[in-house]
């Protein structure tokens, strides 16, 4: 969830139960999360980005949500369904 600018991961379910593991909750704030708009920036899990408080203000927002990857909990669905999930026709 971004909220003033500040773009935040949640480690835990809407009833408190524990979804990721410290060290892939770590993985996730050291990633860098591209956002593809004129011109490109970079989001970061925990650091305020003066970028998406500029794009959020041209829009008239004061939030937004960012979604990553398919893979709940950071698992992978293995080959053949990532294959099939994934396959572009």
């Amino acid at each position: 969830m971004v909220r003033g600018g500040r773009f935040s991961a949640q480690s835990r379910n809407e009833v408190g139960e524990k979804m990721l593991s410290h060290k892939l909750q770590r993985a996730f704030e050291e990633t860098h999360y591209t956002v593809h708009h004129q011109p490109a920036f970079t989001l970061r899990i925990g650091q305020h980005s003066p970028e998406l408080d500029a794009l959020l203000q041209a829009s008239g927002h004061d939030c937004a949500a960012f979604i990553t990857a398919c893979n709940p909990q950071g698992q992978s669905p293995g080959q053949k369904l990532w294959s099939t999930r994934f396959r572009l026709g």
